[in-house]
């Protein structure tokens, strides 16, 4: 609800009721597809940085200063985190750290969405859904 309070919202939806149901799934999906990451050493750290990486690495105004900002902080926190995490794991990450992960990928693909304005709703709204595929590809598939 604060993500929705604060602007990031998912375009394309005209009703703010239908808005905030679109919102939560949207956030819900992405939490539980890296919730299922955390099984293997290394997995959802390391897929989460890729992501990050990507959004950080996208060339033009893909997305605000607070999103850019976020997907370096998550590149470096995986990346710190992965020393440790590398098979053989001496820490592991737990529920806690996957949800903190989906949240953050959530949130950079609302940040993507809400600095493509309402032009391109359709590749917008695809565009966080590809580059997170191989989190939601092995929650479909598991």
């Amino acid at each position: 609800m604060l993500l929705y309070a604060g602007g990031w919202r998912v375009a394309g939806f005209s009703s703010s009721a239908f808005g905030i149901f679109a919102q939560y799934l949207f956030v819900i999906v992405f939490v539980n597809a890296f919730s299922f990451l955390d099984g293997v050493d290394g997995l959802a750290a390391g897929i989460t940085a890729v992501i990050a990486l990507g959004y950080a690495l996208v060339a033009g105004t893909a997305l605000g200063a607070l999103g850019y900002a976020v997907a370096w902080s998550l590149v470096g926190a995986c990346a710190g985190f992965l020393f440790f995490n590398l098979p053989p794991a001496k820490m592991f990450m737990g529920d806690s750290g996957s949800t903190v992960l989906g949240f953050s990928g959530a949130f950079l693909g609302l940040d993507f969405i809400g600095a493509r304005g309402a032009g391109g709703t359709a590749s917008s709204l695809l565009f966080p859904f590809v580059i997170a595929a191989l989190p939601f590809w092995m929650r479909c598939w598991w």
